[in-house]
């Protein structure tokens, strides 16, 4: 049976990747469930015919992606524990190790706002398997693909350099010698354009195939094998670097014997052209992927590249186009069924209706505001996305909290994240954060797979089959007519100006919707913690505050200042500015968390 092939893509949320990981969590229970019950004797749902072929994120949705890949193979309740018990144990939570000062005066330097060190020993706990588990004893799922892809987003930090050609083979030279000067003993050097790719994807697949060598060129897949000491390096720095946050924590290194230049080239190269490999003009395809002479386009590239590296939220916090290709190329078949998409995203971009009315900002601080909000936004446009939307050949669905509120005072409604807080790093401050979003991701992905995701029973009209094609679907439940009175719904929509109801079945079936079985949720409340939240640690901020002055180069190029004078500077700053930072940042948060109801 042609299996509908299914991706996951999950933006970065940074603590907030809790809500995520729910949503994660419910989708594999309840397709678990499904894979149980169609196998029983007495079916009460189909068979199984979704397969869960590829899974890529950035920054907490590139970890959630790790993680549940590593559940799948054997890790227990692996998303639960990273991101809702995080590191903490029972000396000390996540937000004291956080706070701590080892990083900075064990290399005096500041690697980051926040010490990192817990996200690396969540990192390592994930690789511990338990005794007595085997690779040779793994058997995935049957909804999980063999060749099951996995793509992280990144930044480089040091970016590629690509040579782009200008002219023809008579026009595109010119003649230098080595002291650049005109002589006999010059020689020709094409003249080229160089830009720089800043943004990178991790390739990883199940198959360990995917990741051989073709034809003497590089494979961009890593194979997925956390039971190879080698592999396990990579992966490990890959998820540290993609939840590397940039500033707020501290980025990760791309060493080039860990990532040798052949595998850094084919991963950059792999994510241009997937882009338009399947991209047609008429009859014929846009590109072909032998047209490029990609050996002429890397040739600056340096032997030992290496780079810093931070997460893909500054070039592309949602790797939908990636995923899409990767799922696209998957179908063994051309008249295989539509394939589909669900985006996990705890904050999803929407229209903002006040950016109407555009005011320029003529002052030099709002301008320059503005500007490096420009910049961001620019580097993350889905040009791609929107221009191929339309090909017609997968379904999308999106899973995302409400922004609801509730009286005059606009008090956040019960369902709306508590991780929000401080810019998406509230988690750190409460479990009871992270539980609540944990649970609110596991429902409202309930709510999605039940009353969202779904297919028309009946085709509606023409346009149904120009391009996504469920008649596989629709064969499958034929043969089940019991279960399929049990789960069509009804669905309203809008055709030709007028509301009409269509019947549709769910691409994903619940079968607790039978039931209503709800043992996962307990009443969402909203969590609270005290106004002294802050102040209970006020040693420990201060002394971070402290390290990061102690720190800070100050800039003192006059000769005739000594290292007491610099000390004296040092001091004077600490006695001026760690009070006032404190307390601005101490105002700051309480502030933040009142706005959002979650002090008690």
């Amino acid at each position: 049976m042609t299996k509908f092939k299914l991706g996951l893509c999950m933006p970065g949320a940074v603590t907030s990747g809790a809500y995520t990981a729910g949503a994660v969590d419910y989708i594999l229970r309840t397709l678990e469930k499904w894979n149980v019950e169609s196998k029983e004797d007495n079916k009460t749902l189909p068979e199984m015919y979704v397969e869960l072929a590829a899974s890529g994120g950035t920054s907490a949705g590139g970890m959630s992606t790790i993680m549940m890949m590593l559940q799948l193979l054997g890790k227990e309740n692996l998303l639960y524990d990273s991101w809702v018990n995080l590191d903490d144990d029972k000396k000390s939570e996540t937000f004291d190790k956080a706070l701590d000062t080892l990083d900075i005066t064990s290399s005096k330097r500041i690697p980051s706002i926040l010490n990192s060190t817990f996200i690396d020993n969540i990192t390592e706990r994930a690789f511990q398997f338990p005794n007595g588990i085997e690779e040779s004893a793994i058997k995935l799922p049957d909804y999980i693909s063999k060749d099951f892809s996995l793509i992280l987003s990144h930044t480089l930090l040091n970016g590629v350099p690509l040579s782009l050609n200008l002219g023809t083979e008579y026009t595109s030279y010119r003649r230098v010698s080595d002291d650049r000067k005109k002589t006999k003993n010059s020689t020709l050097e094409s003249l080229d354009y160089v830009t720089y790719e800043h943004s990178y994807f991790s390739f990883f697949n199940l198959s360990k195939e995917a990741s051989f060598s073709k034809d003497n060129k590089t494979s961009p897949y890593i194979w997925f094998n956390p039971f190879s000491k080698d592999i396990v390096e990579k992966i490990k720095v890959t998820t540290q670097a993609t939840g590397a946050f940039p500033i707020g924590l501290s980025p990760r290194m791309f060493k080039n014997e860990v990532f040798p230049k052949d595998l850094i080239l084919a991963s950059v190269k792999k994510s241009i052209i997937s882009r338009y490999l399947n991209v047609k003009v008429g009859n014929k395809s846009l590109l072909k992927e032998n047209e490029t002479d990609w050996d002429d386009v890397f040739k600056h590239v340096n032997e030992n590249f290496e780079s810093l590296t931070v997460d893909g939220g500054a070039m592309n916090n949602a790797p939908i186009g990636q995923l899409i290709s990767e799922l696209r190329n998957k179908k063994s078949i051309e008249y295989d069924p539509t394939f589909g998409l669900i985006q996990i995203d705890p904050y999803p971009n929407r229209y903002n209706k006040d950016l109407n009315e555009y005011e320029p900002k003529r002052n030099l601080f709002p301008f320059a505001k503005d500007l490096i909000k420009t910049l961001w936004g620019g580097n993350k446009t889905k040009r791609d996305e929107v221009a191929n939307q339309n090909i017609g050949d997968f379904v999308i669905g999106e899973i995302f909290p409400t922004q609801r509120v509730r009286g005059k005072e606009n008090i956040p409604d019960a369902k709306v994240l508590a991780t929000s807080s401080m810019s998406a790093f509230g988690g750190v401050l409460s479990k009871e954060f992270r539980e609540h979003d944990y649970q609110l991701g596991m429902e409202n992905a309930r709510n999605f797979l039940r009353y969202k995701f779904f297919f028309p029973v009946n085709q509606i009209d023409e346009s149904d089959s120009s391009g996504l094609n469920f008649d596989n679907l629709r064969a499958i439940w034929n043969r089940y007519p019991e279960a399929k009175s049990k789960f069509i719904r009804f669905h309203k929509v809008i055709r030709n100006g007028k509301e009409e109801k269509i019947e549709v079945l769910p691409i994903i079936p619940d079968i607790d919707i039978l039931t209503d079985d709800n043992t996962y949720f307990s009443q969402l409340a909203r969590p609270k913690v005290s106004r002294d939240i802050l102040n209970k640690r006020k040693k420990k901020i201060k002394k971070r505050i402290r390290a990061v002055i102690d720190n800070v180069n100050l800039s003192i190029k006059s000769d005739d200042t000594s290292v007491k004078s610099k000390r004296f500077m040092r001091g004077v700053i600490k006695i001026l500015y760690v009070n006032r930072i404190y307390k601005m940042i101490n105002e700051e948060v309480i502030s933040d968390l009142k706005k959002r109801d979650l002090l008690d």
